[in-house]
């Protein structure tokens, strides 16, 4: 045979799978959140997931497992750059995510615990401590205002940290993200669901009829509406949109010489730094803040001086001295940001729906992001 040049066949053109009613582009929690609720409430309907990848390596699977909304420091430095009424409503889409999970998914599927969650601030952020501290019956009451509760209170300090300060935050806790991916592909291939891994998407047009969805290998896809549930992706194919980049997160699993007295999930220095127990590890990541520019970046090679830092600081400004930490393993995920932090959610043209830029908080925002998807490419 001269050469190895690939062709497909007549029947691999003509094969009927590859015309749906909705084609969902990317595999993540957006993407099966969408498909979730689009055949919960839409039977008659064919619907298609492409992803490029397996498994949904971006970010799905290679998140913290937190389930949270925002800690206080967190939830004011949005306040500052989004304006009062933009970052409580952000926040109350988060909540309403995260009630969603609770509504449909149950806890032993994901590995989901709810023991709420802190803010810690070591002596070397005193003065964020002094700025926040004022400030909680300002902030809930805001909140109380968008989700009918109050979530934070000054809370104690445990005995395996620094000395510090500490608020509680209600509601938040934690989850095996590739355990909940899991759950919820299991569930919409039960309702017929397509899913086909390993296919990038490169182009497409939009006709009278539908979409064409060009691909990698050549075969075309037709679907008579098609959402890019792509999150940091989404600019290389739709380039003229507001502003999303990716963004590199670290994520670190140590191993304390003692066992730590974590109770709940912890968050430092307006979310920057998160970290809890996983088993009898301890899980830390975050750290962007100390590598902005350098962390805009779609690889997933992991920067050795991001977790060298988030060791040191774990070491020298959140625990006891007694601790010691060994570096068991640590993995990178990539996120859509952008100069703003609310989700990009628009049409392109009449048949293509966006739905990205999660801001690093897409756990708690792809249910409700996903239902109000699904109820867009339903209507007629």
């Amino acid at each position: 045979m001269a050469g190895d040049l690939f062709s497909h066949s007549f029947w691999e053109k003509n094969n009927p799978s590859l015309k749906t009613d909705i084609c969902i582009v990317g595999g993540g929690f957006t993407a099966v959140w969408t498909a979730f609720f689009l055949s919960k409430n839409n039977s008659d309907l064919t619907i298609t997931i492409i992803d490029s990848m397996v498994a949904s390596r971006a970010a799905s699977t290679r998140n913290a497992g937190f389930l949270c909304y925002g800690s206080p420091s967190e939830i004011l430095a949005d306040i500052e750059s989004m304006g009062e009424e933009n970052a409580i409503n952000l926040l109350s889409q988060r909540v309403k995510g995260l009630e969603l999970i609770k509504q449909y998914v149950p806890d032993i599927e994901a590995e989901i615990t709810y023991q709420g969650g802190k803010e810690f601030f070591p002596s070397s952020l005193d003065s964020l401590w002094k700025n926040t501290a004022p400030k909680l019956d300002y902030l809930n009451y805001l909140i109380e205002s968008q989700t009918g509760f109050r979530p934070y209170s000054i809370g104690n300090v445990g005995e395996s940290f620094r000395r510090g300060n500490c608020i509680d935050i209600r509601g938040e806790g934690a989850v095996n993200p590739a355990a909940l991916l899991h759950f919820l592909n299991r569930k919409i291939k039960q309702r017929g669901v397509q899913v086909i891994d390993g296919t990038k998407i490169t182009a497409f047009d939009e006709t009278l009829e539908g979409v064409n969805l060009q691909t990698e290998s050549g075969i075309v896809y037709q679907a008579k509406k098609v959402l890019m549930a792509t999150n940091a992706f989404t600019a290389d194919l739709i380039p003229d949109l507001p502003e999303i980049r990716p963004a590199r997160n670290v994520v670190c699993i140590l191993k304390p010489s003692v066992s730590l007295d974590l109770a709940a999930c912890y968050h430092t220095n307006e979310g920057y730094i998160y970290y809890r127990k996983a088993g009898d590890y301890l899980l830390i990541g975050g750290g962007r803040n100390w590598f902005k520019e350098e962390e805009f970046t779609s690889s997933l090679e992991v920067r050795q001086e991001v977790v060298e830092k988030l060791v040191d600081f774990a070491k020298s400004e959140l625990f006891h001295p007694k601790f010691k930490f060994e570096t068991f393993m640590s993995w990178s995920g990539t996120m859509g940001v952008g100069s703003k932090k609310s989700p990009v959610f628009q049409w392109v043209g009449k048949k293509v729906l966006i739905a990205a830029r999660l801001s690093g908080m897409g756990v708690a925002l792809c249910p409700l992001l996903g239902r109000k998807a699904a109820m867009e490419l339903a209507k007629g």
